[in-house]
């Protein structure tokens, strides 16, 4: 009886430190568009779809970089990977295709 209880507080553990070390409790867009806290996530060039800096109406300026799993992320518009994610990423749409 002992091994088995504690082979169910084993299993429970696991599956709390596994749901909280999720990137999900990462993205901090609120629904209006705004960034509740920015922060410094690398993430990589090949999983991003679109990247953009919040609404002027927020308080908090924010880079948000959206994943191709449509997950989105508010990094620190002064952090300079993110200045170059954006920077990179307005250049990619500023390039028109030749006839």
């Amino acid at each position: 009886m002992k091994t088995l209880l504690t082979l169910g507080l084993l299993v429970l553990a696991c599956s709390l430190s596994h749901s909280s070390s999720s990137p999900v409790g990462l993205e901090l867009l609120l629904k209006d568009g705004c960034c509740h806290q920015p922060q410094k996530i690398n993430i990589p060039k090949a999983k991003v779809k679109h990247v953009q800096m919040t609404p002027s109406g927020c308080s908090t300026k924010a880079i948000i970089v959206t994943s191709k799993l449509e997950r989105k992320f508010c990094l620190d518009p002064d952090w300079a990977p993110a200045k170059k994610l954006l920077q990179k990423f307005e250049e990619s749409l500023s390039v028109s295709p030749k006839p």
